[in-house]
This record gives C-alpha cells, structure tokens and sequence, in this order.
C-alpha cells in the first residue's frame, strides 16, 4: 500500500514538473530559449553567463542542436555531455576554453557538428575527440594550437569537414589524416612551411576544397611534391592560393606560377617528386568533378572563387578562391537552420 502511494505521489510530481518547465526540460524555462521547427528543437544559451556545463541540464528531446556561443566556459571536463542524448550539434565558440579533458564528449555517439571556434585551445591531444564517433563537420579556427597529435583524429573516421585556419600549426603529424574521409579542409593563417607528401597529401585524395593562403610557404625543393600534387587534383579540388614567403627571390610569388626548376634549381627534382599517382579512368573524373558534387559541398568555395580572374590558359581548368574576410563582430549570431558545408568561420 505505502509504495502504491509513493508511486502515485511521484507521478503526481513528474507530471507538475512537466507542466512547470515545459515538455522539453527545465533550461528551456529558467535560462534558455527553445524552438522547435521541422522536428528538431534549437536551444539556445548565447551570452547567458554560463561558467560551467552544470550550469545548465539536459533537454527532453529526440534530436536537438545546443547553442552556448559567447559565454564564460573555460574547461570541458569528462562527461560533461555523457546525458546530452540526442544532441546533434554543438556550438561552443566564443568562449574561454582553453582545456578539454579526456572523456569530455563522452555521451555524444550522434553529434555531427561539433563549433569550437574563437577559444583558448594550444593542442589537439590525442584523447580530445573521445566519443565523437559520428561527427562529419569540426571547427576550431582562431585558437591558438601550435601542436596536433598523431591520433587527435583517428576516431573521428566520418568527419568530413575540417576547419582550422588562424592557429599556430607549424606542421602535421604523419597520417594525421590516414582515416579521416575529408572533403573540406581549411589551414589558412597558420605557420606551415611545407606540406609532404609521404604520410600526408597522400591521404588527401578526397579533398574538393582545400584552403592554404596566409602561410609562410618556404618555395624550395621540399615544396615540389606539393606543387605536383596540386597539379594533379586541379580538376577536381578548389584551392586557396599558395604564396611564397621563402626563399627571397621567390616571394610573393604564387607557387602555381613557379617552375619546379625554380624550386629546386641547384639538386635533382626527381628526389623531391611524389609517387606517380595511378591513372584515374573517365568515370573516377566524373565522381570527383566539384561541379557534379552536391551543390552545398561547394557552395561557399565557388562564390568566392567566381570573383577572381584566372591567370594563364592553365589556370582556366582550375578554380582558385580568395581567403574569406575574417571579421570579428560583437553583433548576436542568426545561427537558424544549418545548412552548406564550409570552409570557413560560418555566419549560421
């Protein structure tokens, strides 16, 4: 009898706190606000104050996007999301985050998108992404990583989009990118000198665009394999402009205009050439071609690249774009309904 009656008092209970907070959960009435549109539910926690994830719980919903844009959120520490189900993307940007503890996004297996832009991060340690099995889209532009390790994307074996640019990256872990499908990758603003083939380019084979700009690009023979192999992707890769910063007689110049003679004028240019690549047939070209992709894989790089003449007959077949302006804005984000893939700092 006496526990047929707690029974009924609890349910009681359930259901007033039911009423009193809302069918999605306490957040959605005491800090946040909630919408719910074509299924999927936006909760919304920009510039509320939040210092720390327990400031905030969980929401009653089958698949939600949580935005914690702009708040004061300096540590993500292990199972901070292990009961955030549901929760398909996450932004994070415009914080104080400067470390990312082990375990911190255990919990969520269904994330797809995953904003750690305009933080505090110095590396990507090789537990970081813990937990992230499912992800397909990673920001974390304008940090200050000067550090990638070997594994810090091995898990991440469906991420497609990488976005990197405006950190301190001076070089890549080899096969850094072994397991890792990217279509989309961003390094534009960091301090990479050369870019090898061996370990590196070679699992690059799926890129259509690839953003290098504002990099102190060191024009000598080591970059020969990377001129190569730009080359050989040209008909099917949007790529950012790579300029020389070194040698002195080279600078300024864009690597696309530099002969590998040039490059490499005192020793044989064979040592510093990349693997011949096999020869693709007329139907792999016509899978790869950017034009025949879905157009919101692309979207973004052919606006920018459209504004930009070629220069040479050569460069007609291949499409080159512009860096985005990056700039800063104190004004609240309009993040609505996510849409293209891009590389770049999304307005969305």
């Amino acid at each position: 009898m006496h526990l047929w009656i707690s029974y009924v008092l609890l349910s009681a209970m359930s259901v007033c706190i039911v009423e009193m907070f809302g069918s999605y959960g306490e957040i959605c009435q005491r800090l946040c606000a909630c919408e719910e549109r074509e299924g999927i539910l936006t909760v919304s926690c920009e510039n509320r104050g939040v210092s720390s994830i327990s400031d905030i719980s969980p929401v009653y919903f089958s698949q939600y996007h949580l935005l914690l844009t702009g708040n004061l959120l300096k540590k993500l520490s292990a199972n901070d999301f292990v009961d955030y189900k549901g929760l398909t993307i996450l932004h994070l940007g415009n914080n104080d985050i400067s470390e990312v503890e082990a375990g911190a996004f255990n919990g969520l297996q269904g994330l797809k998108r995953l904003h750690l832009n305009n933080n505090k991060i110095d590396a990507l340690k090789e537990e970081i992404f813990f937990g992230l099995e499912s992800l397909e889209y990673l920001q974390i532009d304008n940090n200050y990583i000067t550090h990638v390790a070997p594994n810090a994307l091995s898990r991440l074996q469906h991420l497609e989009v990488l976005i990197l640019n405006d950190n301190l990256i001076s070089s890549l872990p080899v096969n850094i990118f072994q397991y890792v499908p990217l279509t989309h990758l961003d390094l534009r603003g960091n301090q990479l000198k050369v870019l090898p083939y061996s370990g590196l380019l070679e699992h690059m084979n799926s890129v259509v665009e690839l953003q290098l700009e504002e990099n102190p690009w060191n024009c000598s023979c080591e970059l020969i394999a990377l001129k190569t192999w730009l080359e050989s992707i040209s008909y099917s890769a949007l790529v950012g402009d790579v300029v020389c910063e070194f040698p002195f007689r080279l600078h300024g110049r864009d690597l696309d205009e530099v002969s590998k003679q040039e490059l490499c004028p005192r020793r044989a240019i064979a040592e510093y050439e990349m693997p011949q690549l096999p020869h693709l047939s007329t139907d792999a070209y016509y899978r790869t071609t950017p034009a025949l992709l879905p157009a919101s894989f692309t979207s973004s790089a052919i606006a920018r690249s459209s504004s930009r003449p070629t220069k040479g007959p050569r460069l007609s077949r291949k499409l080159k774009s512009r860096p985005t302006a990056r700039i800063s804005s104190n004004k609240p984000q309009n993040y609505g309904q996510i849409i293209s893939y891009q590389t770049k700092s999304p307005c969305l």
